[in-house]
């Protein structure tokens, strides 16, 4: 019998006066009622001496049960097993990451699995894990032309099951399975065992009051257990994927269940016995204090349970019942509730569903095959909650004829096995009622799913009493989901929850438990009302008033433009949620929430209704602020075509194309700031404490992410300002006192503009003097209609000290023939007295010129130049990287001696002053009339869209021709390509114009 068999035996027979010998097996497991009855037992031997107990395992730790057994005899006898061979293969903790719900482990066991059968002869492998979920995405994963991957676990049904028994010939066995294969079970031919040395097990947690399902390891006799599975037909080998070390810090026996689990069911039976304070029980492993205090209050919330004057307790007539029955209190009450309100069948089948509610709904397979068993299971769905859809799917599994049940349940999704469970549990029940407590069952469902009436009240309402203590109300927010009233923490809805199928939110429910795993989850939820809670006796331990009280309140702030939205949010959210744990800690609310929908333009706030509103002027005011930022925010660029942003002078656009500042002197604008505390300053403070400080000329914000160095101080950011003399007063901050600790305040070398691209172009001049001595006469080109009106103007005329002499030329009519001009003069300076004496057009001026002079050697005439513009480049950055001078060769036929000057593209400002000191000198060693002229080439580009330039066109248009009739401006407006792209526009290949380009 089991030891649930003999434990209600002896609650009728307290000496097992029947009983001569008891032999207890599988000892290890140290289930609740075997610890209890190991207890009773060891009383009873001093009743009864002709009693006999043998206790029998493979791992049980013998000396601890010899020692409560009076110090009774130990016989160890050996196992028929093969000698396994034990490897500890440990994983590097970031060899792998969890990917989605998929724990790292998984993914070294299927390695270690891949290089067993690589490397590894002849036999199946066991591979053990924690779940079906894993267990399942194991077989998916694994991929070898000469293996078979197969699932085992307790989901599966017995056809699914029994495959790991088959052969497959030419195939390797791969089974990946739950602990389900860790005892008493041999799989033939298995002779690799991989050990994750992992296990889910299910808990009671007495401080929070809930069950809980987490991942843990293994003890080192479940360990042990493992790698005998190797052994059992042949000698193997056993990986584990943990260290020595590890498995010797394990535990060495496995947890007794009566330190895992809720205690009702042991606190209800020894107070049958008669024992009033249940801490003086004689246990084998005593539960905590805390346990037994929690399951004590749990019987007096059923109404199983009262407490005396003496403050000692005793069973209430429900409480005997429950005690008849042997099941979980929860759902003894849940029973007897329905049995008074006349709803008996529809009690048993809930408790059958809710002991089974995990296993219920097969969900294996393919992602595909995942998603029809979802659709199936919609039509059960039931809008009360999960429990309602159990019992919805028990009642239509009991009215298919006995021969069609499994391909029924293999049509719906539904796990046969479970269903027959559930069964065995009712018929079960139902003998225990009628036997033990004389009751009258019922023949017939009053309930249906599909047509509601006052049953699903009184089912909800009898639920909410057997599950009090596990209730949950929404906190208005989805991100949070419902917080649980005992803990006041905040859990999700498992998804697989038949609430979510309706798409609603019930305002409360109750739960079976808490499923944890790689996040926590409700399971088993069943809406409930309010008014319900009001009924509860005795009242819940917390306060549902103060709790309905304090919903989040939703409010949707809209009218927002993307960019200020996604400012708010900061990078990788950092703004928003240094703003949400701001507001929470000024509000001492940690529920307090704060979403952003940028395509949707909103901005969703969550707060109870005692603070929304201060928590929306909170969310008003710094939307205002990063607007007032982005509205003062200005685009840098650099002047120049070319050469380092780091070093150039530079244009602050403002909205608009507003040129908000010109720095041309290339003055330090921006300022490096290292708090002495860190990050941990407020944002908005500091910038408002640096606009206070530069009159509000912050024009750009950059926020490291990460955490930059100065020495030993953290960079917070750099902040870049309208002008120098603001960026000046920043840095008067330096050493202040701030939240706490220091600034540091250090003008930047660094550039956070958008143009920090470096180039490689230049700035070139011309420069050339005569080699030719002018023989004091010129020619003046002009229209031929203009001759004899410039006659008039410039007859007469004083250049340089002489009076000049002019005629019209005989050979050409568009020429004029100026003489007596002084001969150190040069052709630029002549040409700017006749300009400025005339206001008809000259097109051109030449000196006629003799015979050559001997120049300086070119070498001679390069360090000259070098010499003059030396002055005015740059200190910290070498000549030869500012500068390049190139004297060339003259011809013997040239008028003119030419040189090329080419500067860095960074250093227009600095050589428009070198060219301008140069224009007009003399070199040393040549002869005073020998004066260079410089020819600056300097070149700007703007481009545009084509659609903005239809916009622009008569404002470009009207620009260009005042730039025309400047001298030496050259203009040209290119649209790039047109014939190119007219084509491919109309063959499809492009889908805009191009841009449109001025030069």
């Amino acid at each position: 019998m089991t030891d649930h068999c003999l434990l209600q035996h002896y609650m009728g027979d307290k000496t097992l006066s029947n009983i001569s010998c008891i032999i207890v097996d599988e000892a290890h497991e140290r289930s609740l009622n075997t610890d209890l009855l190991l207890a009773l037992i060891k009383k009873l031997l001093h009743q009864r001496f002709d009693l006999r107990l043998i206790i029998m395992s493979a791992t049980v730790d013998a000396n601890q049960l010899a020692g409560y057994f009076f110090g009774c005899g130990t016989f160890h006898v050996a196992g028929r097993t093969f000698p396994v061979d034990i490897k500890y293969v440990p994983c590097e903790d970031d060899a792998h990451h969890a990917v989605g719900a998929i724990a790292s482990y998984v993914h070294d066991v299927i390695k270690m699995v891949t290089e067993i059968d690589r490397t590894e002869g002849a036999g199946a492998i066991l591979a053990f894990l924690t779940s079906q979920s894993e267990v399942e995405w194991a077989c998916e994963q694994f991929k070898a032309p000469l293996a078979i991957a197969l699932p085992l676990h307790g989901k599966l049904s017995y056809d699914d099951q029994n495959r790991v028994f088959l052969s497959y010939p030419g195939k390797r066995k791969v089974i990946f399975t739950t602990n389900l294969a860790e005892t008493s079970l041999t799989i033939p031919g298995v002779k690799y065992v991989v050990d994750s040395g992992m296990v889910k097990e299910s808990r009671f947690e007495p401080g929070s009051g809930m069950n809980v399902l987490r991942i843990c390891s293994v003890s080192q006799s479940s360990a042990n257990q493992r790698a005998g599975r190797a052994g059992r037909t042949e000698p193997g080998k056993c990986f584990r994927l943990y260290s020595q070390s590890n498995f010797e810090d394990m535990p060495r026996h496995q947890e007794p269940e009566i330190r895992k689990v809720h205690l009702g069911v042991a606190v209800l039976r020894i107070l049958a016995l008669g024992i009033k304070n249940v801490q003086d029980f004689d246990f084998v492993d005593a539960p905590s204090p805390k346990a037994i205090e929690m399951a004590t209050r749990n019987l007096v919330q059923l109404g199983a349970v009262t407490q005396r004057d003496d403050a000692s307790y005793e069973l209430t007539a429900e409480g005997l019942k429950l005690v008849k029955l042997g099941i979980e209190p929860r759902l003894g009450k849940m029973i007897l509730s329905c049995f008074d309100q006349r709803l008996g069948k529809e009690g048993v089948a809930l408790a059958a569903v809710m002991a089974n509610s995990s296993s219920i709904f097969c969900r294996v397979g393919s992602e595909g095959d995942k998603l029809k068993s979802d659709c199936r299971k919609v039509q059960f769905c039931h809008p009360s909650g999960d429990l309602f859809t159990l019992l919805s799917v028990y009642r239509e599994w009991e009215i298919v004829p006995r021969e069609k049940k499994n391909s029924w349940c293999w049509d719906n999704s539904i796990n046969a096995k479970s269903m027959r469970r559930c069964h065995e549990t009712v018929l079960e029940m139902e003998a225990c009622l009628q036997n033990e407590l004389n009751m009258i069952l019922a023949s017939y469902w009053r309930w249906h799913p599909q047509v509601h009436n006052k049953c699903d009240e009184v089912l909800q309402s009898i639920i909410l009493s057997s599950l009090a203590e596990n209730v949950a109300v929404y906190s208005g927010y989805d991100q949070l989901g419902y917080e649980v009233g005992l803990t006041g923490k905040c859990v999700q809805l498992h998804p697989s929850c038949s609430l979510l199928n309706f798409g609603q939110r019930p305002r409360w429910i109750v739960f079976g438990d808490v499923l944890a795993s790689a996040n926590e989850y409700l399971v088993c939820v069943t809406a409930v009302e309010f008014s319900s809670l009001v009924t509860l006796t005795p009242a819940p331990l917390f306060d549902f008033l103060k709790m309905d009280a304090l919903k989040l309140e939703k409010k949707i702030l809209t009218g927002f433009g993307v960019v200020l939205l996604k400012r708010f949010c900061g990078k990788s959210n950092s703004s928003i949620n240094n703003l949400v744990s701001r507001i929470r800690t000024s509000y001492k609310d940690e529920r307090i929430g704060i979403q952003v929908n940028v395509d949707g333009n909103e901005v969703l706030l969550y707060a109870s209704s005692r603070d929304m509103e201060s928590v929306t002027f909170q969310v008003n005011d710094a939307l205002e602020y990063e607007s007032k930022l982005l509205r003062n925010e200005c685009l840098e660029k650099c002047l120049f075509n070319g050469g380092s942003a780091a070093s150039a002078s530079v244009a602050l656009f403002g909205a608009g194309a507003v040129i908000k500042h010109l720095e041309l002197e290339k003055r330090c604008l921006t300022v490096d700031i290292f708090p002495s505390n860190g990050n941990a300053i407020d944002d908005k403070e500091l910038l408002m404490c640096l606009e206070r400080a530069t009159s509000g000329n912050i024009c750009m914000v950059h926020k490291y992410s990460g955490m930059g160095q100065d020495k030993e101080e953290n960079k917070w950011g750099t902040v870049k300002f309208l002008t120098p003399d603001a960026a000046e007063q920043a840095t008067f901050l330096n050493k202040v006192e701030f939240n706490g600790g220091f600034l540091k305040m250090v003008p930047s070398r660094s550039i956070h503009s958008s143009d920090q691209k470096m180039f490689r172009s230049v700035l070139k001049a011309k420069v050339s003097w005569p080699r030719r001595y002018s023989k004091g006469v010129g020619f003046l080109r002009c229209d031929p209609m203009d001759v004899p009106l410039i006659l008039d103007d410039i007859s007469d005329l004083m250049i340089g000290g002489n009076v000049i002499r002019c005629e019209a030329s005989d050979k050409n009519p568009n020429n004029i023939v100026i003489a007596r001009l002084d001969r150190d003069i040069a052709e630029t300076e002549i040409l700017e007295v006749l300009r400025a004496t005339t206001n008809r057009r000259i097109l051109d001026f030449f000196l006629v010129r003799g015979d050559s002079v001997e120049n300086p050697p070119i070498a001679t005439c390069e360090e000259a130049l070098r010499k003059e513009i030396s002055p005015f480049m740059p200190k910290k950055v070498p000549f030869v990287n500012s500068v390049r001078v190139q004297v060339f060769q003259p011809k013997l036929t040239e008028y003119f001696a030419k040189a090329a000057i080419i500067f860095d593209g960074s250093l227009h400002l600095e050589a428009a002053k070198a060219l301008e000191q140069i224009d007009g000198m003399v070199l040393p060693g040549c002869l005073p009339w020998q004066k260079i002229r410089c020819e600056r080439l300097f070149h700007s580009s703007v481009s545009c869209p084509a659609a903005v330039y239809h916009v622009i066109r008569n404002q470009l248009d009207s620009l260009l021709a005042s730039l025309r009739r400047r001298k030496g401006i050259l203009c040209l407006l290119i649209f790039i390509c047109l014939l190119y792209n007219y084509v491919c526009v109309k063959l499809g290949c492009l889908s805009e114009v191009p841009d449109v380009v001025l030069n």
